[in-house]
C-alpha cells in the first residue's frame, strides 16, 4: 500500500480525489482517507487493510492513525507535510518498517519501504542511531555467547529504500535481530492534531568481541564485471613543421626573379702578350685588350618556365601533390615577373644558357630559404592508458556512501557503479553530488575516481590537467567530467584546463580509434539546476 501524509483535511481531500482519478489508481474505492472527520466505516476499513480482500491501495491520512495501528503491508510512504520534530519523522517513518511475512522474503518490493524523502528526512536518516534506538532484540538475542554469535551493528541510516527490521541474523541488517511479533517499532498519539510524543526507545545493544577488532586495510581490485578503461593520453611532440609551397609569398618570388632582369653575356677575355727587353733581359708584359661577347645557347620562355619549375619540385621537402605543382606554376610566373618578362615581346625573347643557369640556381635558393625558416611546431600522438591502476589498499571499515555523512578526502565504499570499490573526494558540493548522480542515474553504467597521482591527465600550456571523473553510458559514450564551485568556475587557469580538455575531447573523435569521448564542465549551479539527473546535468552544461 501507499501511505501519504498531507498538510490538513482540505488538502487529503484534494490528494485522495487525485490518486482515486485516471493516471493514478483510477479506483476511488481503492483510496481511504483518514482524518478527524472520517466515519466509522473507514476507521473499520483502516483496520482491514491487510485482510486478502481489502480494496483498499492508498492510504491518505492527517496524523489520524491511533496508537496500536500496526500494519506490515506498507510499500510506499509520502510525506506532503513539513514535519515539526523529528519524533514525527520517525514515527511516520516506522509505518513501513515492518515485514509483511515477519522475515526477509529476498524480494526487494517485499523487503524494503520506498520513501519519497524530503529535507526532514534526509536529516533524520542521516543519523545512524534512529532506527537502532527504536528497534527491539529478542529476550533470547540480549546475550553474547562466547563465540560472539549474537551481535548487533547499526542499521544504515539512509535515504530510500529503508531495509525493513528483521530477525534474521543473515538479513542486510546482519546481525540485527527483530522480534516481528513485538507490537508496533513507532507509536503515534492519539490525538489528531497534535505531534505525537516520542516513544520510549526499546533497543539493547550489544558489540561481540569480533565486531571490536580492528580489521586491517587489503589489497582490492577493480569491481568483478566493470570493464578496463583505455584513457589516450595525448602526448605532445616538437616537430618541424612540415613545409608547403603555400608558405611561399608570390612578392618574395618576384623580389628574387628581379635579380635576372638584364641578360647575363658569356665574354671571352682578350690579352696581349708583349715581349720587351729590360736591362739586358726579355720580359713578357700582358696588355688586356677589349673583351669580345661569345656566342651561347638561346632557349625559349617555355624552356625557361620548365627549368624554374622543376628546380622547385626537386626538392626532398616539396611534394609531388597538385597543389604544390599548382603552387610551383605560381611562383615561376611571379619569379619571372620579377626578371621583366611582362609583356608579349618580353616572353618571346629567348635566354641565354648563364642566364637560365643563374635564374635556376636563384629559384634554388628561394625556396631552401623558405624550407630553412620553418618553425617548430607540436604534434601529438595518442597513447594509450590503463585505467584503473590496481590494486589498491582498502580499509574494510571505511564509510559508507549512503550511509555516513562526507568527510573530505576520506575514501567511501558501498557504490554501485563505481569501477573500484572506493572512492574519495575533495569537495561535497561538486565531486561527492556529482559522484553521487551518476552512481544513481540510469543512463551512466560505470564510473571512476581520477586522482592527481594517476597517469590520466590531459596536457595543457602550463602543464597536466586531472579532471575529476571518466564515466561510461549506456550508449558506450565515454564521458570526462570536471565539477568545480560557482567561485572558482570563472578562474584563468581553470578557464585554460577547460579549453584544453574541449580541444582534446575533439581531437580524440576525430581520431576515432578509441571511440567517442566528450567532455563535461559542471558548476555547483549546474549540478543544482541538474537536480539528480544525468540528463539534466547535460541540458544544463554544454558538453563538447
Amino acid at each position: 500500500m501507499l501511505f501519504v501524509v498531507c498538510q490538513s483535511i482540505e488538502h487529503a481531500g484534494q490528494i485522495g480525489q487525485m490518486l482515486a482519478g485516471p493516471g493514478f489508481i483510477g479506483d476511488p474505492s481503492a483510496v481511504l482517507e483518514i482524518t478527524s472527520q472520517s466515519s466509522d466505516e473507514a476507521l473499520q476499513a483502516l483496520a482491514d487493510v491487510e485482510r486478502p480482500d481489502s480494496p483498499i491501495r492508498a492510504i491518505v491520512s492527517v496524523n489520524m492513525l491511533r496508537e496500536g495501528w500496526d500494519v506490515k503491508n506498507i510499500a510506499v510512504i509520502v510525506a506532503l507535510r513539513k514535519l515539526a520534530s523529528q519524533t514525527l519523522t520517525e514515527q511516520i517513518l516506522g509505518r513501513g518498517l515492518r515485514l509483511p511475512f515477519g522475515q526477509r522474503t529476498g524480494v526487494p518490493m517485499v523487503d524494503q519501504v520506498d520513501l519519497v524523502a524530503h529535507d526532514s528526512y534526509q536529516a533524520l536518516l542521516s543519523q545512524k542511531d534512529v532506527l537502532r534506538r527504536r528497534l527491539q532484540l529478542p529476550a533470547a538475542q540480549t546475550a553474547v555467547d562466547a563465540q560472539g554469535a549474537a551481535t548487533t551493528t547499526p542499521p544504515a541510516g539512509t535515504s530510500s529504500p529503508v531495509p525493513r527490521p528483521v530477525a534474521d541474523p543473515e538479513s542486510l541488517f546482519d546481525p540485527l535481530a527483530v522480534d516481528p511479533n513485538q507490537g508496533d517499532l513507532f507509536t503515534m498519539a492519539a490525538e489528531p492534531d497534535e505531534d505525537p510524543v516520542e516513544a520510549t526507545p526499546v533497543l539493547v545493544l550489544q558489540e561481540s568481541q569480533q565486531r571490536q577488532a580492528v580489521p586491517t586495510p587489503g589489497p582490492r581490485v577493480r569491481i568483478e564485471g566493470a570493464p578496463r578503461i583505455v584513457f589516450p593520453r595525448q602526448e605532445a611532440k616538437l616537430v618541424t613543421a612540415q613545409f608547403s609551397l603555400s608558405d611561399v609569398h608570390d612578392g618574395d618570388a618576384e623580389a628574387a626573379g628581379a635579380r635576372f632582369i638584364r641578360e647575363v653575356p658569356t665574354l671571352i677575355f682578350r690579352d696581349a702578350l708583349d715581349a720587351r727587353r729590360r736591362n739586358g733581359d726579355v720580359a713578357i708584359v700582358v696588355d688586356p685588350q677589349k673583351s669580345e661577347e661569345a656566342q651561347q645557347e638561346v632557349a625559349s620562355l617555355d624552356t625557361v618556365r620548365e627549368e624554374l619549375t622543376q628546380a622547385i619540385m626537386r626538392q626532398p621537402e616539396v611534394t609531388a601533390e597538385r597543389r604544390e605543382k599548382t603552387a610551383a606554376r605560381r611562383l615561376v610566373t611571379a619569379f619571372l615577373r620579377g626578371a621583366g618578362v611582362t609583356s608579349t615581346e618580353q616572353a618571346a625573347a629567348e635566354w641565354g644558357q648563364h642566364r637560365r643557369q643563374q635564374a635556376v640556381e636563384g629559384i634554388r635558393q628561394l625556396i631552401r630559404t623558405a624550407i630553412g625558416n620553418r618553425q617548430q611546431e607540436r604534434t601529438y600522438v595518442l597513447t594509450p592508458v590503463p585505467l584503473p591502476l590496481e590494486p589498491v589498499l582498502v580499509d574494510p571499515a571505511a564509510p559508507h556512501a549512503y550511509e555516513d555523512d562526507y568527510r573530505k578526502g576520506v575514501h567511501f565504499q558501498g557504490w554501485k557503479k563505481n569501477i573500484m570499490p572506493t572512492a574519495s573526494f575533495d569537495a561535497k558540493s561538486t565531486e561527492w553530488a556529482l559522484a553521487q548522480l551518476l552512481d544513481r542515474d540510469e543512463e551512466i553504467t560505470w564510473w571512476l575516481r581520477v586522482y592527481t597521482t594517476g597517469q590520466a591527465f590531459i596536457h595543457t600550456d602550463t602543464g597536466r590537467y586531472f579532471p575529476d571523473f571518466i564515466a561510461i553510458d549506456k550508449h558506450g559514450t565515454h564521458w570526462v567530467i570536471e565539477g568545480k564551485s560557482d567561485a572558482d568556475a570563472r578562474d584563468t587557469s581553470v578557464l585554460t584546463k577547460k579549453a584544453a580538455a574541449e580541444r582534446w575531447s575533439r581531437f580524440i573523435r576525430d581520431d576515432e580509434q578509441f571511440g567517442a569521448w566528450r567532455y563535461v564542465f559542471a558548476t555547483e549551479t549546474h549540478i543544482k539546476q541538474a537536480a539528480g539527473s544525468w540528463n539534466g546535468l547535460l541540458t544544463s552544461t554544454d558538453p563538447q
